[in-house]
């Protein structure tokens, strides 16, 4: 295969820099509290302490998906390297969006397991105004998937990781410079 010619392609704004390396920080803060916390046993304060500071993670990535998808909306992202219409710019978009979607997801079903299994949420110490019925059972259930998502969500980042790394080093299309802030 022939390398494209190294032309810098165009830019993401600033805004969309920031909220993607700002996302890429908070889902590591929610991983790296999770996994840490498996060392503990349950009912520890560490554990519990780790277990709230997964949830304020969480809630900060919902709300910048939610900041990141309105900035989308009105601000075109630049087109990628790949024609549009062909296998690579479809696979593309549909990664992006499958991200976009799991952001949303995984915080979502952690937000509804926790109130179900009869938890009260807060965000940076404010007490959201959420309550819902109490049951363990689909409380349970909905954590089960939110783990077995979050598993997949650590996938599709490698995918991602992979695809934009294989654009930089192997197609040397410079598609990387596009997100990267210098």
């Amino acid at each position: 295969m022939n390398a494209l010619p190294a032309v810098q392609p165009e830019r993401f704004t600033r805004v969309a820099m920031i909220c993607h390396w700002l996302t890429l920080v908070l889902v590591l803060g929610a991983l790296g509290t999770i996994e840490v916390s498996d060392f503990y046993e349950k009912g520890t304060p560490l554990r519990t302490a780790l277990h709230g500071w997964h949830f304020q993670w969480g809630l900060a990535i919902l709300a910048l998906t939610l900041v990141r998808l309105v900035w989308r909306f009105f601000h075109r992202p630049p087109e990628g390297p790949a024609q549009p219409g062909t296998w690579e710019a479809w696979a593309a978009l549909a990664m992006h969006w499958a991200l976009y979607g799991v952001l949303l997801l995984l915080p979502l079903l952690g937000i509804l397991g926790v109130l179900l299994s009869g938890t009260t949420l807060s965000f940076l110490g404010w007490p959201l105004p959420l309550a819902l019925e109490v049951n363990k059972g689909l409380g349970h259930d909905l954590k089960e998937v939110h783990e077995t998502l979050g598993n997949l969500f650590i996938g599709l980042i490698g995918l991602h990781v992979a695809a934009a790394l294989w654009h930089q080093w192997i197609r040397k299309d410079n598609l990387l410079s596009r997100m990267l802030p210098w």
